[in-house]
């Protein structure tokens, strides 16, 4: 009788133990995806039409980020949504096109005007964001 119960204690420990490693393991999964999902996006970033590329791209974060959103702890999902909303929030001015040509850039710095960071760079900055954001 003692045998039998300390095999079922065994099992049942067994089956819980199974189930923990099984759920850690589709967390990791589900951040591993969103972390490739995140550097795919940020390998094409184009050389020009940053904007329609801010465009397409944040539709297919949020969608990301929904996927993801199940899989996070509460205390890890806010840098989440805060980074894809950082995304969401990048000006259409920031990424005019012109910004990326080191020839304009030049000018407004002779011109001693104000010279903008690169659209690319602004967009790379913050899909680095999104990637840390997932811990």
């Amino acid at each position: 009788m003692k045998e039998a119960a300390i095999a079922v204690v065994s099992l049942i420990i067994g089956f819980f133990l199974s189930r923990i490693r099984s759920d850690l393991e589709r967390r990791r999964d589900a951040k591993n995806d969103f972390r490739m999902f995140v550097s795919v996006r940020k390998g094409r970033i184009p050389q020009k039409g940053f904007i329609e590329f801010h465009e397409t791209t944040k539709a297919e974060i949020r969608d990301a980020v929904s996927r993801l959103t199940p899989f996070l702890r509460c205390y890890e999902f806010k840098p989440v949504e805060m980074a894809c909303a950082a995304y969401g929030d990048i000006e259409h001015g920031n990424l005019d096109d012109q910004y990326e040509s080191d020839l304009r850039r030049k000018a407004l710095e002779i011109d001693k005007l104000p010279v903008p960071e690169k659209p690319s760079d602004i967009l790379k900055t913050h899909l680095d964001r999104l990637y840390d954001s997932v811990t």
